[in-house]
């Protein structure tokens, strides 16, 4: 059934992938942005969301709510700024959400709200592979604010009896910059290591979103989305053997299954990536293949 799907961050990287999945599965979107939007969208609103009037008629207007908008890193603002900012939007839309009473309601969350892929040295998780029952240990402001807008998805879930979500994303890659997402990572295997190896495609992406917001559901759940091999030469049992000495490793671990496990979201929501990233390239499988 079509729905009017409310998309905070439209403009975004992941909002503009997100927003593509909504409108070719016939969903209507409203597509809210501090920066103008260029994709398809029902219906578009520049406005800055930390003071925006119409927020409110917007939730009421609305089936479902997909917050992503945020600021995406610690990189170009102080990491007191990332953190308010991050937790005042999340704040804003989830209980506007509660009032309007929502249907369903979709975070952007990061595999950050872990501790490990922004702390400054590397740290050991608990047990391979990482899933969404691993503690969570955020060793910054970003991975904190995450954290917190976790927290407010779940309260909408339990306030409205409705199905929340909170879509644990690592790095987002794009097709367009292929030479730049992949350099990047093999010329800095600290950061892969500290990263569980992890990535995802935005088109993936975006059909996570998707799927959150279509699938029949109740109360709320943090759902890992990644790839579903690692972006590692080799065999990912010897690379984890190196970096992680001693911590214990679940039996179903072969030579390129995920150390951020998938398996919630496949059973939770279907969800099946279709892109494989290499040093070679991107592979991409059909429907039939990726199930």
């Amino acid at each position: 059934m079509a729905m009017r799907v409310l998309v905070t961050g439209a403009a975004g990287h992941l909002g503009r992938h997100v927003t593509a999945a909504l409108t070719a599965a016939g969903h209507e979107v409203h597509a809210v942005d501090a920066a103008p939007f260029a994709g398809e969208a029902a219906q578009v609103t520049v406005a800055d969301l930390a003071v925006w009037d119409g927020l409110g008629a917007a939730a009421r207007e609305a089936d479902a709510i997909v917050h992503l908008a945020a600021i995406p890193n610690l990189d170009n603002h102080p990491e007191d700024v990332v953190y308010r900012t991050n937790v005042t939007l999340a704040a804003r839309v989830a209980f506007a959400a509660i009032e309007a009473k929502i249907g369903r309601y979709v975070y952007a969350s990061s595999q950050t709200v872990l501790g490990q892929s922004l702390a400054p040295s590397i740290v050991a998780p608990v047990r391979l592979p990482v899933d969404e029952d691993h503690p969570l240990v955020p060793r910054e402001g970003y991975g904190l604010s995450k954290l917190a807008g976790e927290g407010l998805a779940a309260l909408v879930a339990e306030r409205l009896g409705v199905a929340a979500f909170a879509l644990r994303l690592p790095v987002i890659w794009a097709p367009e910059t292929f030479a730049a997402h992949v350099g990047k990572r093999r010329g800095n295997p600290v950061q892969a290591v500290k990263s569980l190896w992890a990535y995802v495609d935005a088109r993936d992406a975006g059909e996570a979103f998707r799927l959150a917001v279509e699938v029949e559901a109740d109360g709320f759940a943090a759902l890992q989305i990644g790839a579903d091999r690692p972006f590692v030469d080799g065999d990912i049992r010897e690379a984890v053997a190196a970096a992680y000495p001693g911590v214990p490793r679940g039996s179903e671990i072969g030579p390129a299954t995920p150390i951020f496990s998938i398996e919630r979201a496949r059973r939770v929501l279907g969800y099946a990536p279709r892109h494989r990233w290499h040093a070679g390239g991107i592979d991409t499988r059909n429907e039939t293949e990726a199930a």
